[in-house]
């Protein structure tokens, strides 16, 4: 009885985690089965990590492009 009261409280604190995050990496998340909360944080900080370095190199590409305009 107490284990499935333990097991509930996880679920709804990682549903909590899940609702309180970056929309982004909540569907990404959500694709993979977790157990415990603390591997649900943990991929959610590498998905963050992942997407930080996307868009800084997406945004250094852009930069470069704009100064360097293509003439035709």
């Amino acid at each position: 009885m107490i284990q499935a009261n333990v097991e509930k409280d996880n679920e709804a604190i990682m549903a909590r985690f899940t609702n309180d995050i970056n929309h982004d990496i909540t569907h990404i998340v959500e694709l993979y089965h977790h157990v415990e909360l603390e591997e649900m944080v943990y991929m959610a900080m590498k998905i963050e990590k992942q997407l930080k370095q996307k868009m800084y190199h997406s945004t250094k590409r852009t930069i470069q492009n704009l100064g360097n305009p293509i003439k035709g």
